[in-house]
Parts: C-alpha cells; sequence; structure tokens
C-alpha cells in the first residue's frame, strides 16, 4: 500500500516519536545507573529499616532469673535482669487463656553469636529466656515445651529447650528456661537476609514466640498454647558481670 507524501511524513514522524518513548530511559533511573554504589551487602555500615525500630516501650524490665529445671523446680531470688538494649527493655505482650493454670509472663534474649564472625556468617545463634509461672496453688506437672521463633514478623524457625523437657513446679512458683535459635545463614530468603541486616547493625527488633507446653492440673493433661511478643528490643551479646 502507498501512501501520499504528506501522511508518509505524519507516520514516520509518529513512529518515531513512539520508538524514542519505548527505548528512553527515565531520567531517575539513568541517574542510578551512573552510580556505581554496590548494593548493600552484610558487611555494610548503612542502618537498615527494621520494623522493631518503631516500636520502643516504656516500661521498665525486671526479671526474675530461676535455677536451671530439675525435678522439682524452685524460685529463687536474684537482682534485677541485666538490660540488653540502651533503651528501656521491652515488655513481653502474652495472647492466652487467662483462665490457664500456667501462664507464659516474659521471653527476652540473653545473647547472640554470628559464626564465624558477623561480616561473613555460616550460621546464627541466638540464646533466650522464657518465663512461665504456676497459677494453682498446688504443683503443677509441666512438660514438653514447643516453640517457633519470629523476628519482625518473619518466621525464623523452631526454639530448642537446651534445659528443660519435664519436671514439677512449686505452688504459685515462677520457673525461667533456655531456648536456643539456630539459624543457617546461607539459607537465609530476601526477607531473613533483612532481618540479618537488623541483628547485626543492633537494631531493635520485634520477637514473637509462639508454642505449645504440657501441664497436668490434677493428673489431666492440658496443651497451653500461648503467644509473646517482645517488641522493639535489641538483641546483643551475653557480657559477663564487671570485677568488682
Amino acid at each position: 500500500m502507498t501512501f501520499p507524501k504528506p501522511l508518509r511524513l505524519i507516520l514516520c514522524a509518529s513512529l518515531s516519536m513512539y520508538a524514542a518513548a519505548l527505548f528512553s530511559v527515565p531520567p531517575a533511573s539513568a541517574a542510578f545507573a551512573e552510580d556505581d554504589t554496590a548494593a548493600p551487602t552484610m558487611a555494610s555500615s548503612a542502618a537498615p529499616f527494621c520494623p522493631g525500630s518503631s516500636i520502643i516501650p516504656a516500661a521498665t524490665a525486671t526479671a526474675s532469673v530461676t535455677t536451671a529445671a530439675t525435678a522439682i523446680m524452685t524460685t529463687v531470688p536474684t537482682a534485677a535482669a541485666t538490660l540488653l538494649s540502651p533503651t528501656p527493655a521491652a515488655t513481653s505482650l502474652a495472647t492466652q487463656d487467662a483462665t490457664a493454670p500456667l501462664q507464659l509472663t516474659s521471653f527476652l534474649p540473653t545473647d547472640i553469636r554470628f559464626n564465624p564472625n558477623p561480616e561473613k556468617p555460616v550460621a546464627l545463634v541466638m540464646v533466650f529466656s522464657l518465663i512461665f509461672r504456676n497459677q494453682q496453688a498446688d504443683m503443677l506437672h509441666v512438660e514438653a515445651p514447643r516453640f517457633r521463633l519470629a523476628i519482625d514478623g518473619i518466621d525464623w524457625g523452631e526454639l530448642s529447650s537446651t534445659d528443660f523437657q519435664t519436671g514439677q513446679l512449686s505452688a504459685n512458683a515462677e520457673q525461667s528456661i533456655v531456648l536456643q535459635s539456630l539459624f543457617i545463614t546461607p539459607k537465609a530468603n530476601a526477607d531473613q537476609q533483612a532481618v540479618l541486616t537488623c541483628l547485626r547493625t543492633f537494631q531493635p527488633v520485634d520477637l514473637t514466640l509462639s508454642g505449645t507446653i504440657n501441664v497436668f492440673p490434677g493428673g489431666t493433661k492440658q496443651i497451653i498454647s500461648a503467644t509473646l511478643l517482645t517488641p522493639g528490643i535489641v538483641v546483643r551479646e551475653h557480657q559477663a558481670p564487671a570485677a568488682p
């Protein structure tokens, strides 16, 4: 098909403008292409955006630290727990049945280790203290804690109980058990990589503990389900007490 000369000129001009619009690079992209700064890595010192940074509770935290679980679990008085954050320590917010014979009251980090180093970690180990209380005036058999961890809403896997699987909790007593997380960093997805950066740079994060623990009030098995949120807390390495 042959077009008149004026129409051919109009069509050529239109096609030229369309091609220019299709293949041109927007100014913002061009500016990015000229910037040869590499994308942030685990070694970057830039402060990441961490959701927990926006939630800093004003409560002052103290916690009872108890002896490791034994056949009979007993509470011993100690000094207030060492704060792990330069800001006021987070308060754990529990979601559970208020009438349950066992109440989870506190979930706090006590240690964090990047192995072999924070710049090129292969594994991340975190240690936590979980405190629960017997609400009954009678001794309570407790066993089989099964919990998972989420950080800033991102699933972080199962927590293992390193010092407790079964025991007897005295009437109206509190008990602390140790939970540990082992995370293999090369398997991290994009969301988990962002959390790793927050942890490595000591940014506040939100910790969520969820799971079950079995109790036997009056000899009858009852499964306690609970979720504990500890918002806006900085996870730091364990520091040995200073010498007097």
